[in-house]
């Protein structure tokens, strides 16, 4: 017997910042969506942007980012040419994270904090007016490939480890919220075991981390099983 995912049907918008899986990734993903203002006297003052959340648009986050700015006299930050700039009024140093950095636009080397976290710092008056070289993407985490993992299946060599891996499914930017892959060439895999009492689906991206989306919807996988032996194996 062997099975094949027939279709794939998941919400297209996912996490805009990658989402911990543990209590250490925790506190450093939150430090990675972080931006903090230090004063002269090393006086930090600092928010994180959301996790677990979509943002809908790069003004959505250059804005939360102006309202901390601004609420605190550090500057303001705005939008030029799809392009992050941020203006600083006070004399300290503006700190982000490195999920924000990237997500902003930013593509240079990162200076370390005491923490070890990866960083842009910008120095004020040093620099009153820092513009982003690249332009916003709020969609620089997203997965490039989901990859559907099945409990049921014999493992496959995969990057020179054996994984249950049953299909690698494309992620394409849609301008729908909700996407259905239907594939035509069914890649069969084995079962380990044709007795089966759960089947147990995991999904994950290119880099191993599981799927967050940005959509409560419902994510189906149609599974079709098979014996006839000229299937696709």
């Amino acid at each position: 017997w062997k099975v094949c995912v027939s279709s794939f049907g998941h919400p297209s918008t996912f996490a805009t910042f990658l989402s911990p899986e543990n209590e250490v990734e925790k506190e450093v993903y939150k430090l990675q969506r972080s931006v903090a203002f230090y004063d002269v006297d090393d006086t930090e003052t600092s928010f994180s942007l959301k996790t677990e959340y979509t943002y809908n648009s790069s003004s959505e986050i250059v804005t939360e980012i102006d309202n901390f700015l601004s609420s605190n006299n550090f500057g303001n930050a705005n939008i030029d040419n799809e392009h992050t700039q941020i203006t600083l009024t006070k004399t300290g140093k503006l700190v982000f994270g490195e999920a924000v950095a990237r997500l902003l636009g930013y593509r240079g080397e990162l200076s370390k904090m005491d923490n070890d976290i990866s960083v842009l710092s910008i120095d004020s008056p040093t620099t009153d007016i820092y513009k982003f070289d690249s332009k916003i993407n709020i969609e620089y985490f997203y997965p490039k490939y989901i990859m559907v993992y099945a409990s049921i299946i014999q493992p496959v060599l995969v990057a020179g480890e054996y994984r249950k891996l049953l299909r690698i499914s494309p992620v394409e930017r849609q301008e729908v919220a909700y996407v259905t892959n239907y594939f035509r060439h069914k890649e069969f895999t084995k079962l380990e075991n044709t007795f089966i009492d759960t089947i147990e689906i995991i999904l994950a991206s290119h880099d191993g981390r599981k799927i967050c989306f940005g959509s409560s919807q419902d994510v189906v996988v149609n599974l079709e099983f098979s014996n006839h032996s000229d299937d696709y194996l």
